[in-house]
């Protein structure tokens, strides 16, 4: 088995653009989601149950299915140091977690810092209809109106998770990784995954590409009305620029 790893993250936190770069690297072998359902990628859990008779074993002991999968994903490869997959906060589920506590796989644990931002871009993708930017795409940054009613709430469900997922990963080896820095350093955001998973330095070249303007001023087209909604509240600091903008 090679150096087994996740890459934790929740959504609109840079995770695409990070598990294709770490698979670039040519000791790293990594993949996105697969756990999500209906993935036709022939390496995608979903694909894994093409059998009948895996099908039923999912469906009536799920987590020796998921234990199958694992080892068979996990397997060694030639020449790969370290291999992965990114795993989503919704896709955690108890089965997939005892494997990975009792494989001791390490654990990558991308982190956007500025939960806000995560909602605002998830607004943008809804309202254009695109998830991720490639190149050579045309794309004008957008202002979007980001609904108050239950901002605060939803704010607070960001927070928790990242708190609750962070404790999840505690008894595992783990390297918190911050959108942000992917932002502003991404040589150095990779250079501290690649340190973390025990593969050579390699340089890395990347445009990320964004939905929305960098500044909350200029991405929200109600910026007032939802700082009147944040205010007094401990998401208020969300607000005041970030190096991200």
């Amino acid at each position: 088995m090679t150096r087994p790893f996740v890459l934790l993250a929740t959504q609109r936190t840079g995770s695409t653009v990070v598990w294709q770069t770490l698979d670039r690297h040519p000791a790293v072998y990594a993949r996105g989601e697969m756990f999500l359902k209906d993935l036709a990628h022939p390496e995608s859990f979903a694909s894994w149950q093409a059998r009948w008779t895996r099908r039923l074993l999912a469906r009536l002991m799920p987590r020796r299915a998921v234990n199958a999968y694992l080892d068979g994903f996990y397997a060694k490869r030639a020449g790969v140091r370290a291999t992965g997959f990114k795993l989503m906060y919704s896709q955690a589920r108890p089965e997939i977690w005892s494997w990975l506590l009792a494989h001791r796989v390490e654990v990558l644990h991308l982190v956007r810092r500025n939960a806000l931002k995560i909602l605002v871009s998830k607004a943008a993708a809804e309202a254009t209809g695109r998830r991720h930017l490639r190149p050579g795409q045309n794309h004008e940054a957008q202002s979007v109106v980001l609904g108050v009613e239950g901002l605060v709430a939803a704010l607070d469900r960001i927070a928790a998770s990242v708190e609750e997922h962070r404790h999840r990963i505690a008894e595992l080896r783990h390297r918190e990784l911050h959108y942000e820095e992917l932002l502003e350093h991404p040589q150095a955001f990779f250079d501290t995954a690649f340190e973390f998973l025990g593969v050579d330095r390699q340089p890395v070249e990347l445009s990320l590409r964004k939905l929305t303007a960098d500044s909350l001023g200029d991405a929200l087209a109600n910026y007032d009305e939802v700082a009147a909604a944040l205010a007094g509240t401990r998401h208020e600091a969300l607000l005041t620029p970030t190096p991200e903008g």
